[in-house]
């Protein structure tokens, strides 16, 4: 689950924490890793990566799967992201880059980094493998001043129903 540190990320994996899963959650600083390590105990494994660094993010799907070995992931949450609105004839290009870097391509380099630990897992039959992509109402419909961020949500949107159908071949 990507972005565990609060908001609907943290809420998530409360939940799965106390229906006895195991968590593997991403923060970007090491108090929330603490903090929620202190909360879930072994229930929860601190990732620790920014949407925007590709390094990182391959640096610990290779350390989950050492650790999960042969059994794979079931589920992949893409959670993390931030919001951010500007006048859409204003906002600056700069700015708009950086928020599709973090909701949209974060998205997609933390789906391609866990995809193969989402493949053997798929492999067994008997379990169902999925990837949650968390979006918003904005991703269909767009409130004024909220342009920039209704736009990665319009991709992430777009980037799903490609998921849901290129992925189907493998159980996912």
């Amino acid at each position: 689950i990507t972005g565990v540190s609060s908001g609907i990320g943290l809420a998530i994996t409360r939940v799965f924490a106390a229906a006895g899963y195991k968590i593997f959650g991403s923060v970007r600083k090491k108090e929330d890793a603490l903090r929620l390590k202190e909360e879930l105990g072994d229930a929860y494994e601190p990732l620790f990566f920014d949407l925007t660094d590709d390094d990182a993010i391959k640096a610990e799907a290779a350390r989950v799967a050492e650790l999960v070995g042969h059994q794979g992931i079931q589920l992949l949450v893409n959670n993390g992201g931030i919001s951010g609105g500007d006048a859409i004839m204003h906002v600056s290009i700069d700015y708009m880059k950086h928020i599709y870097d973090v909701n949209t391509l974060g998205l997609l380099r933390v789906s391609q980094a866990f995809f193969p630990l989402l493949k053997i897992s798929s492999a067994n039959k008997s379990v169902q493998t999925k990837i949650v992509n968390i979006s918003s109402g904005a991703g269909r419909a767009v409130r004024p001043y909220l342009g920039p961020y209704a736009a990665t949500k319009h991709a992430v949107e777009a980037i799903s129903d490609a998921m849901r159908r290129e992925l189907m071949r493998y159980g996912i």
